[in-house]
């Protein structure tokens, strides 16, 4: 196993632990999340609306699960200025600003 190898597998194991898991459920937690290493897939991605349906139903099933008392508890709020649930609670927040810039190559540079 490389330095590099060591060093990913070693950081891994530290956050499954910080997140009161282990090195294997942590893997596994990353196998099923969707990463995104192009900023113009990531843009796209949060402008899709899809995403505003996902977001309903996760809060639908919140709610249904007893997690929320109604889908109208809290609000989330969309690149497109849309929000579904309270405006006045807004809790999520769906914003690609930065995704843009970085897709149009236009993020400033480290001094």
């Amino acid at each position: 196993m490389s330095r590099q190898d060591s060093v990913g597998r070693n950081a891994r194991a530290y956050m499954g632990e910080a997140s009161g898991s282990h090195l294997v459920g942590y893997e596994s937690q990353l196998a099923s999340t969707r990463m995104f290493y192009d900023a113009g897939e990531a843009t796209r991605f949060a402008t899709d609306r899809a995403l505003v349906e996902t977001m309903d139903k996760v809060r639908r099933f919140s709610a249904e699960a007893g997690l929320l008392d109604s889908p109208e508890t809290v609000g989330i709020a969309f690149p497109d200025g849309s929000v579904l649930g309270n405006r006045d609670n807004i809790k999520l927040r769906f914003d690609n600003r930065y995704m843009q810039l970085a897709a149009d190559d236009a993020l400033l540079e480290p001094r």
